[in-house]
């Protein structure tokens, strides 16, 4: 038994609760809601059909990058996309991704695409595209910039995560619900507030990503302000890293390589870093019925894949056995605790509807 895996021992057994218990979350959650408690905890009908019809990425964006990945010769690298290694690579018809690269680091790029793959299994579109590639400086694909690789530090035969390119974005800052610490979003604080139609889509927007930054244990956006305002009191007032926005107002999840394994591995250093991922799931109260159903869905399989993590690992190898083939496979810890925050994200969902019901 490898050390994770004893460190997370009795994980296994709350597993097993855990499985059990999100079948009957399902019910609940999906099926057995009264329409007094669904206008309490989920967002209008309108706004989540907007919403459906407004993402920012298609599949056939990823497919194109796909191509590209495989197909286009490398012109020009180009400094950008983040880190000092990542390189913005320019394609010889001109077009341009980003290259993560991150030397010894196989987890960080799992984390990229699986977190891409999770994105999509949301219905949320709004993780940038990324794709797996092997770098060969001798390759006709990356020969007449192996020079430029190899001077800012990337090393032959390495793999890089490609994404795509996404320009016309800009900053976002805190909503002021979440700003103010004393407050959770929920319908009661939406109504006070008075709040315009654009702030209330981008609201919605908020909701679905705290649910996917929690499951995924995502430490580089909102885990990343709560920790620094430990010492910085100004976190709040600045813009969110690694969001940001289109012009029409829809979010865009950047820079997902810490999912699934940094904020499962924080937890296990310090359990009180799992206090700052929760933060905002456990202010939130108000939710995507849409998105909650895609949630539900992994717990109602009844394909040859039977909990979650083998169904997101599945739809990984049937979209790109590539990269699901090269990247290395989730510990037996790490599936445990995706399966437990999905365990987790319903049962906080069924407490709010409870709430709202006997508040009512």
């Amino acid at each position: 038994m490898s050390s994770n895996l004893k460190l997370f021992g009795i994980l296994e057994a709350m597993l097993l609760v855990a499985l059990v218990s999100l079948s009957d979350y399902s019910a609940v959650i999906c099926s057995e809601i009264s329409k007094e408690d669904r206008q309490a905890v989920f967002w209008d009908k309108n706004i989540d059909d907007e919403l459906s019809q407004r993402h920012v990425f298609t599949s056939n964006e990823w497919n194109i990058l796909k191509k590209k990945a495989q197909t286009q010769n490398v012109v020009k690298l180009e400094r950008g996309c983040g880190r000092p290694k990542n390189m913005l690579a320019v394609l010889e018809d001109g077009s341009k991704v980003c290259c993560r690269y991150r030397e010894h680091q196989m987890k960080e790029l799992r984390g990229e695409i699986y977190s891409y793959f999770f994105n999509r299994l949301l219905n949320l579109w709004n993780a940038p595209p990324s794709v797996l590639v092997l770098v060969e400086f001798s390759s006709e694909q990356w020969k007449q910039v192996a020079k430029q690789a190899q001077d800012i530090g990337w090393k032959d035969k390495s793999h890089i995560v490609m994404t795509f390119y996404v320009d016309d974005i800009s900053d976002v800052f805190f909503p002021t619900i979440l700003k103010d610490r004393s407050l959770n979003l929920t319908i009661e604080t939406v109504q006070k507030a008075s709040l315009s139609r654009k702030e209330i889509f981008q609201l919605a927007q908020w909701s679905d990503f705290i649910l996917h930054d929690f499951i995924i244990g995502h430490t580089d956006r909102l885990f990343n302000t709560l920790f620094n305002l430990q010492w910085n009191s100004k976190m709040m007032d600045m813009s969110v890293h690694n969001l940001k926005q289109t012009s029409s107002g829809q979010l865009v999840l950047l820079d997902n390589e810490s999912g699934f394994w940094m904020g499962y591995s924080l937890q296990e250093w310090d359990p009180k870093k799992y206090e700052f991922q929760a933060h905002f799931l456990n202010r939130l109260c108000l939710f995507r019925e849409s998105t909650v159903e895609r949630i539900n869905h992994f717990t109602t399989l009844n394909d040859n894949s039977n909990t979650a993590d083998e169904f997101l690992e599945h739809f990984i190898d049937s979209h790109d056995h590539f990269s699901f083939s090269t990247l290395p496979k989730l510990t037996e810890a790490f599936r445990y605790e995706f399966v437990i925050r999905i365990s987790t994200v319903l049962n906080h969902i069924q407490s709010c509807t409870k709430n709202q019901h006997h508040s009512h």
